[in-house]
């Protein structure tokens, strides 16, 4: 036993002279890790402070309680977010874009900068709220609605109808311009938009209603007897074509699974339709004055009337191009519409 004395402190020391060249490093690297994650997350937590800085100009421009003239730059209020003081400035730079800086401060004087551009009320000033057009009443110029805008029996817009929400027009009343919602149009018996129209809905012809130019719908397209649209038609649902009721441009269905039904002596262009068909009608005399041309195939019924016809034959599976689609008006910038054109 007096020989193995002492033996282990050799071992000891190599032991405590290897844990120093490793743990001192490993500590090192540790602390260097944990102040970059907290460098980071205090970068973080600013972007997030400048971000809400941003959204708060914005919200100033929607509701214009913020107003820049053109070619001046204001400042907002200071204010605190996340602990970080924000400061934030909107110059306005001409055609209605506004260029949006946020700044987040941190305490130990860090910070971080985001720059925003907007564009914002280029249409026009929105009436906060719906606009009713009267019973036998014009409205002058271009109607700005956010929300709805009705109108009564031979009442007139003698500019555009531009509405976040719906747009219905009653018996012969005439939009003069384009027409654009957020929500549905309808025009009842006689009514007449004088331009092109877009829903981000449904839009619906009663009888003898007209669009003079083109029509795109998010939703479902209708139009009941003896109905017309001038230019071309977009749909991103059902179709139904009543009896006598004509698109005299081509027709596009934009979404796969839905149903086209064109009731007698009906007529159309090209129809281009993206993906499958359920069913495809054609009654008596029903006429598709070009081809039917699909990128899927028709899964449902493919029923054809009396003298019905399709002058550029069925094409399923098509794999060729199809022609741009019309685009239709788009609601101006304003009222709830802001279009963000960079952030970082």
């Amino acid at each position: 036993m007096k020989g193995q004395k002492g033996a282990a402190l050799p071992l000891a020391i190599m032991a405590l002279a290897f844990g120093t060249l490793v743990i001192t490093p490993f500590l090192s690297h540790a602390s260097s890790a944990i102040i970059g994650s907290g460098v980071y997350a205090q970068g973080l937590s600013e972007r997030y402070a400048a971000d809400a800085g941003i959204e708060y100009a914005i919200w100033g421009l929607m509701s214009q309680t913020l107003v820049v003239p053109e070619g001046a730059t204001t400042p907002l209020p200071a204010m605190s977010l996340n602990n970080k003081a924000v400061s934030v400035s909107v110059q306005n730079q001409g055609s209605d874009t506004y260029l949006i800086t946020a700044t987040a401060l941190s305490g130990d004087g860090h910070s971080t900068a985001i720059e925003s551009l907007v564009q914002a009320g280029g249409g026009g000033d929105y009436y906060p709220g719906d606009i009713n057009v009267g019973y036998y009443q014009t409205y002058s110029g271009d109607a700005l609605a956010d929300g709805n805008i009705f109108l009564n029996s031979n009442s007139r817009i003698t500019g555009g109808a531009y509405a976040t929400g719906d747009i219905t027009m009653v018996w012969d009343s005439d939009i003069y311009g384009d027409a654009a919602a957020g929500g549905d149009i309808f025009l009842n018996s006689l009514a007449v938009i004088g331009g092109s129209a877009s829903a981000g809905g449904a839009i619906t012809l009663d009888w003898l209603a007209r669009i003079s130019g083109d029509a795109v719908a998010g939703g479902a397209l209708t139009l009941y007897t003896q109905t017309q649209i001038w230019g071309s038609a977009v749909s991103g649902g059902n179709v139904y074509l009543g009896s006598n009721a004509r698109i005299n441009g081509d027709l596009y269905i934009t979404a796969s699974g839905h149903n086209l039904v064109m009731d007698s002596q009906a007529w159309v262009g090209n129809v281009y339709i993206s993906g499958d068909v359920n069913n495809v009608w054609l009654g008596y005399q029903t006429r598709i004055n070009g081809g039917l041309y699909i990128t899927g195939a028709i899964t449902g019924t493919l029923q054809m009337g009396y003298q019905a016809s399709i002058a550029g034959g069925i094409h399923q599976h098509y794999s060729g191009s199809f022609p741009p689609t019309p685009d239709g008006p788009s609601l101006p910038a304003g009222g709830d519409n802001i279009v963000i054109l960079s952030w970082n």
